[in-house]
């Protein structure tokens, strides 16, 4: 019998993989590839992320996120283009950590503002499209086992019932 004062582990396999951000092995996300609900928080974060970036239109921004504006000229619209920069890339990193774990957009973007772009889309959208299509494999392979184990689970239960039902006639 256990001690009061001892603590226990539970193993088991949870899906858990690591996957290495852009060939730095010093930043590992890690993330449960058989968890069925991520591809649908991912296909609905990225909605609302581009909602969000969308916020930005109203805005005249130089490439690198800053204000397109001199701030002598306009403080007050540097500034306002400078907080709704702030503001979005705020709630990206906040949407991403909710999807993933808390500081995990740490991990896949370091200090880059989440609403900058590449080829016309947020770095944010660029990195759930490439882990989507990193992850589907996962998915669809664990799907098809679990519709394996489902089936057998069916013929057991029909078999069952079917001689429940010939000895009630």
């Amino acid at each position: 019998m256990a001690e009061n004062n001892q603590k226990l582990s539970i193993n088991f396999e949870e899906g858990i993989k690591e996957f290495e951000i852009n060939n730095d092995p010093n930043r590992l996300l890690k993330v449960n590839v058989t968890d069925i609900g991520i591809i649908d928080r991912i296909e609905k974060s990225i909605k609302d992320m581009q909602n969000e970036a969308s916020k930005l239109a109203d805005f005249k921004l130089n490439p690198d996120g800053s204000p397109a504006v001199d701030e002598d000229e306009d403080a007050k619209e540097f500034e306002m283009a400078a907080e709704a920069v702030r503001n979005v890339n705020r709630i990206m990193r906040k949407n991403f950590d909710a999807v993933f774990y808390p500081g995990s957009s740490n991990i896949v973007f370091g200090k880059a503002n989440l609403a900058s772009t590449i080829n016309g889309k947020t770095i944010y959208e660029n990195f759930m499209r490439a882990f989507i299509d990193t992850v589907k494999p996962y998915l669809e392979s664990e799907g098809e086992k679990s519709n394996e184990r489902i089936s057998t689970y069916k013929e057991k239960y029909e078999q069952l019932r079917a001689k429940r039902m010939g000895k009630r006639s």
